[in-house]
């Protein structure tokens, strides 16, 4: 059964939309439509589209992240550098 919305307006197209965090300031977007028939109820069918964009991005996995410390190790000066500035 199709949803009226209001007085005038009924709901024909649908989307749904899913940004996936890459890393490193990178992401994917994958966005669905879909129309609907005459009948056809918006929400049942807004949770249907939701679940086929969510099952295409479970093949999506983002790289694996790097450790964003790392172990430094502390530099010894010669005795020839003390007179080198220290950059």
């Amino acid at each position: 059964m199709s949803r009226r919305v209001g007085k005038k307006m009924q709901i024909k197209t649908i989307s749904y939309k899913r940004i996936v965090n890459l890393g490193n300031y990178n992401s994917e977007h994958l966005e669905m439509y879909g129309e609907l028939e005459p009948g056809e109820d918006p929400i049942a069918e807004a949770k249907n589209l939701k679940e086929i964009v969510s099952s295409a991005l479970e093949l999506i996995k983002p790289p694996p992240q790097s450790p964003a410390t790392k172990e430094v190790q502390p530099v010894t000066r010669q005795p020839s550098d003390q007179n080198d500035p220290p950059f």
